[in-house]
C-alpha cells in the first residue's frame, strides 16, 4: 500500500466519523426540544384551533358547525373524541392519540385533527 493510499482510506474515515457526528449531535438536540405537542383542529379544510395538549391538562372542546357536533377531550398529554352526532362515530372509535402524526378524522362532519411538535413521529428508516 502506498502512502497516499493511506492518506485516502484515513480522509474518508474523518470524513465519515464527522459526519456521523454531526447526525448524532442534530438528533440529541432535536430530543432536548421535542417536549411540546399541540393538537391542530382543522373544520371545514380551514384551522380552526390549535391547543397545546403537553401541558397536562383536562379541556372539553366543543365544535359545532352546519355539518353537525364533535366533542374534543384533551386529557393526559393526548386528545380523543368522546362523541359525535355522525352517523359511523368512526372518530369516535380512532381512541386516544398522543404521538406527532396521528391523526383523527370525522369525515362527515368534516373534522380533522393532527398531533404535531417538535418531535418526529415513529417511523422505520424505510419509510422516511
Amino acid at each position: 500500500m502506498k502512502k497516499l493510499d493511506k492518506v485516502i482510506i484515513i480522509s474518508i474515515l474523518l470524513i465519515a466519523v464527522i459526519f456521523f457526528g454531526v447526525i448524532k449531535y442534530r438528533e440529541n438536540n432535536m430530543k432536548k426540544n421535542s417536549n411540546t405537542l399541540y393538537a391542530h383542529v382543522y373544520v371545514e379544510e380551514k384551522l380552526y384551533k390549535v391547543i397545546n395538549i403537553s401541558d397536562n391538562h383536562s379541556e372539553k372542546i366543543v365544535v359545532e358547525t352546519d355539518l353537525g357536533k364533535n366533542i374534543i377531550y384533551i386529557h393526559d398529554n393526548g386528545i380523543e373524541v368522546v362523541e359525535a352526532n355522525c352517523d359511523d362515530h368512526i372518530c369516535e372509535k380512532m381512541g386516544f392519540k398522543r404521538e406527532p402524526g396521528e391523526i383523527i378524522v370525522c369525515l362527515p362532519n368534516q373534522v380533522f385533527i393532527e398531533i404535531k411538535g417538535n418531535q418526529e413521529a415513529d417511523v422505520d428508516e424505510v419509510s422516511k
